[in-house]
């Protein structure tokens, strides 16, 4: 769910109105399209668990980590057009995504752990 309001929001809100995030349009419509197949993916993981549970946390847990680190990476290399109500949506978003990430491989740690008497 988080990926896909991530994505609606790059390809919907943002990537519309480059001119006022700092950041080229092509970018943010990147952005939001990986959003966009991380969300799929997640459904897919979602509809097929619990088949193959750990190997898929731990893909959706690198692709949420890859995801911010080229969200921060974006925010450093146009600092200077994005303006603070955008960067402090990006900080927030890679917060949260830092905590779910956290979740995922928390979860992933607990899964076939058989549980003592």
């Amino acid at each position: 769910m988080g990926a896909g309001g991530t994505a609606a929001v790059h390809l919907v809100l943002l990537s519309p109105n480059y001119e006022y995030v700092g950041v080229p349009s092509c970018v943010l419509l990147g952005l939001g399209f990986i959003a966009l197949a991380y969300n799929l993916f997640s459904w897919y993981s979602w509809l097929t668990w619990p088949r193959a549970a750990r190997t898929k946390l731990l893909i959706i847990a690198i692709a949420n980590a890859l995801f911010c680190i080229c969200t921060l990476g974006i925010m450093s290399v146009y600092a200077a057009a994005i303006p603070k109500l955008v960067v402090i949506y990006w900080v927030l978003e890679a917060a949260i995504i830092a905590a779910i990430i956290m979740a995922e491989l928390s979860i992933r740690k607990r899964i076939d752990i058989p549980a003592s008497k």
